[in-house]
């Protein structure tokens, strides 16, 4: 037998060329949401509580990433050991976030059924009251500053070409008469 067969037989391979190895079949991990001793594997779809400053709401989320707790040393029994990074589905990456187990739900809200004409009227809406700068200016002391964007402040103060704050706590207010009222009792 030539040096070169011998050589390729130990390490396990033929004379023809390198052996080809068999695809390894991805192992599709069945997840218990009562077992709480195991986390909830990659990639998988369920709900999440997104928690506002005057609602909580419910979106669809996938799993992305899976530590283990680092808020405590030791877990409690009866508690789940680990935390998640989620992407929110049909929302922009930045909006990913990592959430404890106690805000993932495993069913989620019954009438989800939206249309996408419905989504389409909402952001046609938004488009159209965001589309025109409510404020040229803002003062706050003596410093007037040009605005940029749309800012959402109630549709009563609209009407303003100038909005006037207090420098101090940050009140906004119309006129300046209401501002020099407010700087006589401000106490910050």
């Amino acid at each position: 037998m030539p040096r070169a067969k011998k050589v390729l037989k130990r390490k396990g391979q033929k004379a023809g060329g390198p052996r080809k190895k068999k695809k390894e079949e991805k192992k599709v991990e069945i997840y218990d949401p009562k077992d709480i001793t195991k986390p909830i594997p990659l990639d998988h779809s369920l709900w999440c509580e997104k928690k506002g400053a005057s609602l909580t709401v419910v979106h669809p989320v996938k799993i992305v990433e899976r530590r283990k707790r680092t808020d405590v040393k030791e877990i409690p029994e009866g508690q789940h050991a680990w935390e998640y990074y989620v992407h929110f589905e049909g929302m922009d990456r930045r909006m990913d976030m990592w959430v404890p187990y106690t805000q993932i739900r495993f069913e989620g809200p019954k009438n989800v059924e939206k249309t996408t004409s419905e989504d389409d009227h909402h952001k046609d809406h938004h488009d159209d009251v965001t589309k025109v700068r409510n404020f040229n200016e803002i003062q706050i002391g003596q410093y007037i500053m040009p605005t940029w964007y749309f800012s959402p402040f109630p549709a009563e103060y609209h009407r303003f070409k100038k909005l006037l704050f207090c420098e101090f706590c940050l009140s906004f207010f119309g006129h300046k008469s209401e501002l020099d009222r407010h700087l006589k009792r401000c106490s910050w």
